[in-house]
């Protein structure tokens, strides 16, 4: 067998060699896509789990007390209304509302925007804050108050445009 022969065997060995590379990185690639795209769906169940939670802690002091109930539908209904003590726990309550949508608007937006659709997520916000925000006392606590929040610029832009559709 003489050099040029070892060469051809050589490049022949070369090219096969770097074809089986190449089919493994591409094995690897689709793998770590797969791993990605769990991960992502794990992270988003989290997230939702999380805010479930949030959600239902916030509203269990309300199902489970009648008093705390009367004041939260008195505070939505005409906030100025409320007397010293009812107006300072209607304020907290109110503030709690507000930050639970706020934490929940920043942890969609900032990890979850690239797999909802910014419309959709507007859309839920409407049709989720819709009934309270129907409610004269809590657009005017938001009006007198949500300054006292620190906003996140958009949520801010979100809260005042849905409060102008319903007073529209």
């Amino acid at each position: 067998m003489d050099w040029n022969a070892i060469g051809a065997v050589g490049e022949i060995v070369g090219a096969v060699a770097v074809v089986a590379t190449l089919f493994y990185l591409s094995r690897q690639i689709s793998h770590n896509n797969v791993q990605l795209d769990v991960q992502s769906r794990l992270l988003r169940t989290g997230i939702f789990d999380a805010i479930d939670k949030a959600f239902r802690d916030f509203r269990a002091p309300i199902i489970a007390s009648d008093e705390v109930a009367q004041l939260w539908d008195k505070a939505k209904g005409n906030f100025s209304n409320l007397t010293g003590s009812e107006k300072t726990r209607a304020d907290n309550i109110l503030f709690e509302y507000f930050v639970l949508y706020r934490n929940m608007f920043i942890r969609m937006h900032e990890i979850e925007w690239e797999f909802v659709d910014q419309f959709e997520l507007i859309d839920w916000y409407r049709k989720s804050m819709s009934y309270e925000l129907r409610c004269s006392g809590t657009r005017d606590w938001w009006k007198q108050n949500s300054s006292r929040l620190e906003l996140f610029e958009d949520y801010a832009v979100l809260i005042n445009t849905l409060i102008a559709e319903f007073e529209n």
